[in-house]
């Protein structure tokens, strides 16, 4: 089971024709459903008891689309393994179209949703949520990148803001 904070304070949605309805802006849901609702705007992971990253082992970074801000949350994984928590496993989960961004990103596991572990609300112990940051009042005063490391909980401003991208050998030929 996983909590989710959901897009507003009472509602329901549908999912494979069932109906799940919420109050107090949160609801519970199996992992499996949690997996559908993850990409859809609004909805993010919640836990109960967040870890600090000095005790985490395994974090799970959250950014659900768009190729920009993508790469821009990836400068936040890379920073929380080099600098806040490098003896922590850091995975990364995205949607399907965006993770192959990461084919090559030295600092964190990719993964699309659907490929999340079924027992994620046990096995991550610490879930970094970058999703729907663009409705806070910061938006429009931070760096991308450090409005993410400001919803990480990390300090910013980052310093390194390089973006990770390796092209492959497949993609120098395509683009030819």
């Amino acid at each position: 089971i996983m909590l989710l904070k959901t897009p507003s304070p009472r509602g329901v949605v549908f999912v494979d024709g069932k109906e799940y309805e919420w109050e107090n802006g949160c609801l519970e849901v199996d992992i499996k459903i949690a997996k559908r609702l993850l990409g859809l705007q609004g909805y993010y992971v919640m836990l109960r008891n967040p870890l600090p990253y000095a005790k985490a082992k395994r974090i799970l970074v959250n950014r659900g689309s768009g190729m920009g801000d993508v790469l821009m949350a990836m400068v936040v994984a890379r920073e929380i393994k080099r600098n806040v928590s490098p003896q922590a496993q850091v995975d990364f989960v995205c949607s399907g179209e965006f993770s192959d961004l990461g084919k090559y990103f030295p600092y964190a596991r990719v993964f699309k949703y659907d490929e999340i572990p079924d027992n994620a609300s046990e096995y991550y112990n610490k879930i970094v949520l970058l999703n729907n940051t663009e409705f806070n009042d910061l938006s429009h005063k931070l760096h991308r990148i450090d409005l993410f490391a400001h919803f990480a909980k990390i300090k910013y401003p980052i310093e390194d803001k390089s973006l990770f991208y390796k092209v492959d050998e497949d993609e120098r030929e395509w683009a030819k």
